[in-house]
């Protein structure tokens, strides 16, 4: 019998982009066969340090739908990490229209 090692999840803390981290546990999901919304959100709950974790006295972990409100709750937590830098790059690119005034622009 071959038995397959499992894939570990990186630790998660929330001083990186949850976006990027978001996208390493899906893709950790999907080489270890995590395909039920529990078993993602059993995982999930085990990858997340402090203060990340701290997220998790808002979720109920028994609900069906838990992992997608740690992912929420997260999103709430840390979406700031990037915002100065949204806020740079839409400013970079914003450009005055014909018909805006200077004051509007």
């Amino acid at each position: 019998m071959v038995y397959k090692q499992l894939q570990q999840p990186r630790t998660y803390n929330g001083s990186t982009n949850w976006r990027d981290y978001r996208a390493h546990f899906e893709r950790v999901c999907e080489v270890n066969g995590w395909t039920t919304a529990q078993d993602k959100a059993q995982n999930l709950t085990l990858a997340l340090e402090v203060p990340a974790a701290d997220v998790l006295k808002d979720v109920d972990e028994s609900a069906s739908d838990a992992y997608d409100q740690i992912w929420q709750q997260i999103g709430r937590r840390f979406g700031h990490t990037d915002a100065p830098r949204d806020a740079m790059r839409r400013f970079d690119n914003r450009r005055q229209m014909d018909n805006e005034s200077l004051q509007e622009f």
